[in-house]
């Protein structure tokens, strides 16, 4: 039971806690009525600390009404708890944040840093580098947007929105921000017709016809028959990879190996691409045709050569044409859309390493050959020179000379490597090609 004395210093309350250890606290020269009443509270709490319980309301009450001293010498009895405020953290600068949350990404790749880099760039740019997360709106967001559309096309400028998109989400799950101002931002990518060409066997034969040597034309000819990935697969390519007996090889795809079962991938070494791989293989083993299978397909002409799509570029300007737009994404795309005339869909995205979403949202062409089918003229459109309906200009070419896959023979030649050689003419057993660069689409 708390009891009061009184000294010369006034008041002053004893009670014993849980452990039977004498405590006391002073409360100076005050009324014999309020003395007991403080007296009363504190056996109050004291019982409620002894046995874990909770103290009455109306003790509870009085404690909240005392000053801040009172309460905290309670406190320092054991008789009650004082919550502390949490602390509230500060959000760090725009600039000290993205930098932080990058350079701890040690699970992406290179070129996804580099998009990262980007997107922080045109961050800095339009809201400054000591801006802080907390302060950004959504309209203000919204600002952003407006400010990148002026500046880059519409796919470009979704993509930078979606990176700093998730920029903000890394801070809103730390507690940094209290909501992310992207969240409800259309960041997806769209597929955009007026970069769409056809690239015919007329095209490919002329560059192939122009090529510098006999690696250059395997890259082309991966490219627009094989329908791979330039320059991700193509530089992954390993002879090992290449089974001429079964007629097969194997594609490592950087793009697509993070998502399970699409680390690679098992296309056929088609007729019009064999040559090519073995002119190649004959050259890269000065006619032996015995190679160290650890080295790699393309050797010469690698990142450190420079970039493909600018030399892809002389050599077709060296073949009398101009460059169209996604040199390889096209060559990818319109590969796509001759196979699927002979094969089902399933199959060809299997050895393209798409699928069929991806596939008819943004590789699959309606060509002239198709309309020719259609209405009766060409007996099937896969093997009619076939030019894509947009607003680019494009080359028309004659018809095929070549005959069909279905149960005809088709010839193919390697093209030479010889000074001023004239493009032979639709040397593409029937097949039209085309790529379309898979990095378009992070789902590719």
């Amino acid at each position: 039971m708390a009891t009061v004395t009184r000294d010369k210093k006034g008041a002053r309350i004893w009670f014993k806690d849980g452990e039977g250890k004498r405590k006391s606290i002073r409360l100076g020269h005050v009324h014999d009525d309020y003395a007991t009443r403080f007296a009363m509270y504190v056996e109050d709490l004291n019982t409620a600390a002894k046995y874990n319980s909770t103290a009455r309301p109306e003790t509870a009450q009085w404690v909240a009404g005392l000053c801040e001293e009172l309460q905290s010498r309670l406190a320092a009895l054991g008789l009650i708890t004082i919550e502390q405020a949490d602390t509230e953290l500060t959000a760090p600068t725009l600039a000290t944040f993205i930098d932080d949350w990058v350079t701890s990404r040690h699970d992406v790749k290179p070129a996804t840093k580099q998009i990262y880099s980007r997107s922080r760039h045109f961050l800095i740019e339009f809201f400054g580098a000591e801006r802080r997360l907390d302060s950004i709106t959504r309209g203000d967001a919204d600002e952003w947007a407006l400010h990148l559309r002026s500046k880059l096309n519409e796919n470009t400028s979704r993509k930078m929105a979606a990176v700093a998109k998730l920029f903000f989400k890394r801070a809103d799950r730390k507690g940094l921000i209290e909501f992310n101002p992207f969240s409800d931002m259309r960041c997806n990518v769209t597929h955009d017709e007026t970069g769409d060409f056809t690239v015919t066997p007329e095209i490919v034969s002329r560059c192939l016809a122009m090529a510098p040597d006999a690696e250059w034309r395997l890259i082309i000819a991966l490219a627009c028959y094989g329908g791979v990935r330039v320059p991700s697969e193509i530089f992954a390519l390993k002879w090992s990879a290449i089974n001429f007996e079964r007629g097969r090889f194997t594609v490592k795809s950087p793009k697509t190996e993070h998502f399970v079962g699409k680390a690679s991938r098992v296309c056929p070494v088609f007729p019009e691409l064999r040559p090519y791989f073995e002119e190649a293989l004959l050259a890269a083993t000065d006619g032996t045709g015995r190679i160290d299978g650890s080295r790699f397909v393309v050797e010469t002409h690698r990142l450190k050569s420079g970039n493909l799509a600018t030399q892809f570029c002389r050599i077709i300007r060296k073949a009398g044409l101009e460059p169209w737009p996604s040199l390889f994404r096209n060559c990818r795309a319109s590969r796509q859309t001759e196979l699927e005339n002979s094969f089902p869909t399933h199959v060809v995205c299997a050895w393209l390493g798409n699928s069929p979403t991806v596939a008819s949202r943004h590789y699959l062409r309606v060509t002239d050959g198709h309309f020719e089918q259609a209405i009766g003229g060409a007996p099937g459109g896969a093997n009619h020179p076939e030019v894509v309906q947009n607003n680019k200009g494009q080359v028309v070419t004659k018809p095929d000379s070549a005959q069909g896959r279905n149960g005809s023979e088709t010839v193919v030649s390697p093209a030479k490597p010889t000074k001023n050689a004239t493009p032979s003419k639709g040397l593409r057993g029937g097949v039209q090609c085309s790529q379309k660069d898979s990095n378009l689409r992070p789902t590719d």
